[in-house]
């Protein structure tokens, strides 16, 4: 294995932590042109925000800077501003923000929104419906997991 240093035109972000993947797709977001390619049904996207050819935004509000990836659906949710909705991921009558849902993860039916967070591929998160106020959680979490509550 060799080691060797190279200077980088433009700017780099060390994402070795949560906080500085967040930051760096802030950053990504923030440079994005608007380009609505996908299928929205009764949706309000405003902004620019990318939804990708078959993706699906239907009773829904989106608030750019935003990406959402082909294949995603948002259904009855809310996507804010800082947020990229990897491919084929699902948001279903929930809220995410200033986060990053990647590739196959969905969120449903959450009692509260889903703010400066990374949810990795596949992860499945679920709101039990009926009374939001109860006081229980139930998870499931693979190895090296990380939930702060």
């Amino acid at each position: 294995l060799r080691v060797s240093a190279k200077r980088v035109a433009g700017w780099w972000k060390d994402t070795g932590k949560p906080e500085d993947l967040l930051q760096a797709n802030r950053l990504v977001l923030s440079q994005i042109a608007r380009d609505v390619s996908g299928e929205v049904v009764d949706a309000d996207v405003a902004g620019e925000v990318v939804v990708a050819e078959g993706a699906r935004i239907v009773r829904s509000e989106v608030r750019g800077p935003a990406h959402i990836a082909a294949g995603a659906v948002i259904e009855d949710g809310y996507v804010g501003p800082y947020t990229s909705i990897g491919q084929d991921a699902r948001v279903i009558r929930s809220e995410i923000e200033y986060s990053i849902l990647m590739d196959e993860a969905e969120l449903r039916n959450l009692p509260r929104r889903v703010d400066a967070s990374v949810i990795g591929q596949g992860v499945r998160v679920e709101g039990r419906g009926g009374d939001l106020r109860q006081n229980t959680l139930q998870l499931f979490l693979g190895d090296q997991s990380q939930v702060r509550l």
